[in-house]
C-alpha cells in the first residue's frame, strides 16, 4: 500500500490487486478503503465526506444529550419516589381508552357553551370560489383550518362558521 502526498489517502499498489481489477483499472482510479459512493455510484469529494462526518458527529451528540436527559428525569423521578413503570402502564391505558381525547372534548365544550352567549359569531363566505385561482383557494383553505385551531386553543372562543362550501373548497 502506497500513500499519495497530495491526497493523505491509501492507494493499493498494481500488484495488489486482483488480476481482473489490474487489467481493467489504472492506480490513479482506485481511492482505497476511504473512498465512499454516492447513491449514483460517483466517489464523494472532500467536502462532502467532511459534512457527512459533522453531520454523524451531530448525531452522536444529540443521541447522548437526549440519553443524558431520559437519565436526569429517570433520576427525578426516583428522587420524588414515583413509579415510572406504573406511570407509563396507566399513560398507555389512558391513550387506549381515549380517555384524555374525550376529557379534552369536553373541556372545547363546556368553553364553547359559556362563550357562545357572551361572544359573537364569525363566518367565513367561500362563494366567490368560481373567481379564485387553485393557489387562492388553497390558501383560502389553510387559512380557515389556521383560524378552527387558533380558536380551538382559545380561552374564550368564538362561533365559528364557514358557508358556501362547494368544489375545491370542500375537498381541501
Amino acid at each position: 500500500v502506497s500513500v499519495d502526498k497530495r491526497t493523505d489517502r491509501c492507494r493499493p499498489r498494481m500488484s495488489e490487486l486482483p488480476a481482473k481489477e489490474a487489467d481493467n483499472k489504472p492506480a490513479e482510479a482506485s481511492k482505497g478503503d476511504e473512498t465512499k459512493l454516492t447513491e449514483d455510484g460517483k466517489p464523494m469529494s472532500k467536502n462532502a465526506l467532511k459534512r457527512q462526518r459533522r453531520w454523524q458527529q451531530k448525531m452522536e451528540i444529540k443521541k447522548r444529550r437526549k440519553q443524558q436527559e431520559k437519565d436526569i428525569k429517570i433520576a427525578k423521578a426516583k428522587a420524588q419516589g414515583r413509579d415510572l413503570v406504573q406511570e407509563r402502564k396507566d399513560q398507555e391505558e389512558r391513550t387506549k381508552s381515549g380517555e384524555g381525547h374525550r376529557r379534552r372534548e369536553e373541556l372545547w365544550q363546556k368553553r364553547m357553551r359559556s362563550s357562545a352567549d357572551k361572544s359573537f359569531r364569525v363566518c367565513v363566505d367561500c362563494s366567490f370560489e368560481e373567481k379564485m385561482t387553485f393557489k387562492e383557494i388553497n390558501s383560502l383553505s389553510l387559512q380557515i383550518r389556521y383560524c378552527y385551531a387558533a380558536n380551538k386553543r382559545s380561552k374564550n372562543p368564538v362561533y365559528l362558521s364557514v358557508s358556501s362550501l362547494n368544489g375545491q373548497t370542500r375537498t381541501l
